[in-house]
């Protein structure tokens, strides 16, 4: 399965941020993880890179909410709005997907 494939897989099981919290999760890397946890060792394998490559971007932060905050992208006021993460994740995600999609994974 296509890198692409599984992120959009990946988005089903990221909080959509209005709907109430059952399975679904907040976090993009578990929600990545959910996607992939049935697939097989290839698809896992690629998630891993993606996973690996957003522990990357948000450096020495752990979670989203302090990485917007040290960059000044957000305050920390705003951050304890769980509607605003998720949609910010849910934009992450969504510029994934059309990085892999263009080059084809």
């Amino acid at each position: 399965m296509k890198t692409s494939e599984i992120l959009r897989k990946a988005k089903k099981h990221l909080w959509n941020g209005t709907s109430k919290k059952t399975v679904s999760r907040d976090a993009l890397c578990l929600a990545l993880w959910d996607a992939a946890c049935l697939s097989t060792p290839a698809d896992r394998a690629r998630i891993g890179k993606v996973m690996n490559r957003i522990s990357r971007a948000l450096h020495k932060q752990s979670y989203v909410h302090s990485w917007l905050v040290a960059k000044g992208h957000a305050t920390y006021a705003q951050t304890n709005n769980p509607k605003l993460l998720q949609a910010y994740r849910h934009r992450w995600l969504n510029a994934l997907i059309a990085e892999y999609e263009r080059k084809g994974d």
